[in-house]
């Protein structure tokens, strides 16, 4: 069952900035790939910020160890 790409956004947001449901990041991509699955242009937007997001986080993180293990 596909859904309406529209509504699914709209939940995802709701999911990840917790208006009226709990915080649920999980929910909110799961929504948000629906949403982008069927076209939804938001949807593909707001999922490429959570992936460039992510590796940023990551590619700090790993700088951080290299820092670190500079002082052992």
């Amino acid at each position: 069952q596909q859904g309406n790409p529209g509504a699914q956004f709209a939940l995802g947001t709701l999911y990840e900035d917790g208006r009226g449901v709990p915080v649920n990041k999980e929910e909110s991509i799961n929504f948000y790939r629906k949403a982008a699955e069927q076209g939804n242009v938001q949807a593909q937007e707001k999922l490429l910020a959570i992936e460039g997001a992510a590796q940023e986080k990551k590619a700090r993180e790993e700088n951080d160890k290299s820092w670190l293990s500079l002082g052992q």
